[in-house]
Order: C-alpha cells, then sequence, then structure tokens
C-alpha cells in the first residue's frame, strides 16, 4: 500500500509540473504574441505609447499575467490585443487554480488512503 500511494504521489506531481510547465510555456508564447501585435499598431500611430518592443513586452506581461493595461494603447489593434491578453491571463490564473486545487485534492486522498491502511 505505501509503495502504491508513492507512485501515485509521484504521478501527481509529474503531472502537476507537466501541466504548470505547459502553461507558462504557452504563456510565454501569448506575451510575446500579444506585444508585438499591440508593437507593430503603436509603431504606426502618430502618438504610440511604446518607445521600443522591449516597452511593448513589457506591457504585454503585465496584461497577460497581472491583467494591468497601463499604459493604455491609443489604436484599435492594440486594444483589442490587451483585450485578448485579459481574456487568456484569466484563462491562466483559472486553469493554475484548479491544476493547484486538484494536486492537493489529490495529495489529500493518497494521505487519506495511507492512514485508512
Amino acid at each position: 500500500m505505501v509503495s502504491s500511494s508513492y507512485r501515485s504521489a509521484g504521478t501527481a506531481k509529474r503531472l502537476f509540473r507537466s501541466r504548470l510547465g505547459y502553461l507558462g510555456a504557452l504563456s510565454a508564447v501569448v506575451v510575446v504574441a500579444v506585444a508585438e501585435v499591440a508593437f507593430v499598431f503603436e509603431r504606426e500611430a502618430r502618438e504610440g505609447v511604446f518607445s521600443s518592443f522591449g516597452d511593448a513586452l513589457l506591457w504585454s506581461f503585465a496584461s497577460v499575467v497581472a491583467l494591468q493595461g497601463d499604459p493604455v494603447p491609443t489604436t484599435t489593434g492594440a486594444h483589442l490585443a490587451m483585450l485578448a491578453g485579459f481574456a487568456f491571463g484569466l484563462v491562466i490564473i483559472a486553469s493554475v487554480a484548479g491544476t493547484v486545487g486538484a494536486f492537493l485534492v489529490e495529495d489529500r486522498r493518497e494521505r487519506a488512503v495511507g492512514e485508512g491502511d
């Protein structure tokens, strides 16, 4: 029983890490994509808010991860990119919360099975 619980806990930890790794990699791709789209639109604007791609990347990271959109872009295309980043950020936060919750429930269930026998 102990070895079975140990294997199950190891499997749960691997799944937890792989899901978080996948969400992290996907988030990195989306951050770069949102930054690029917003930078392209703002670069063409007369009063664009980004002076470099690095500024757009930092803004995109804050938009996706922290759901914070300051400075607010001036073009419609950059606004749409910001909204897409917000939507993706909400989904990622919910996914991470669900993954952590599932890991904790599985860990608690494994301990209860181990203590019961």
